[in-house]
């Protein structure tokens, strides 16, 4: 089967959703650079660029992912599409933590340590105000 074979079966939302990971994974890691260290971006080629925005923000990736993995609890039964699911979760937590510090680092004039502690500490209260609501013993009949 050729690559353009391949190309043809993905489905519009599996692309879309696709875009939208990448986009939460290069994109806050492009701004953090350019907020902080500007030159970098007029330095660096494209290649170099998008592999630094990826390394910033990886780590954050892979705490996400392993958070909604562990939320959607895999089995046997577990399919690639809920894992691809929880790819695009993880990288929009992600992508939003770091979106969040940014601005309130630039909004109140935190020092980025700060405003990252600040982000990940509502994100680690909302992820377990959700993880609760979802473990909640039912009543049984």
């Amino acid at each position: 089967m050729s690559f353009l074979e391949h190309i043809d079966k993905v489905k519009e939302r599996t692309f879309l959703l696709g875009v939208l990971g990448l986009v939460f994974l290069v994109v806050p890691g492009i701004a953090y650079i350019a907020f902080f260290r500007g030159d970098l971006l007029v330095n660096l080629d494209v290649m170099k660029l998008t592999l630094l925005a990826l390394a910033l923000d990886i780590p954050f990736f892979l705490v996400s992912f392993v958070g909604t993995i562990s939320q959607n609890s895999p089995g046997p039964g577990y399919h690639s599409e809920e894992a691809f699911g929880a790819f695009v979760l993880a990288a929009i937590i992600s992508g939003l933590t770091l979106y969040f510090s940014l601005a309130i680092s630039y909004l109140f004039g935190l020092h980025f340590k700060i405003a990252l502690l600040m982000t990940l500490v509502i994100v680690f209260v909302v992820f377990l105000a959700f993880a609760s609501k979802a473990h909640k013993p039912t009543a049984k009949s």
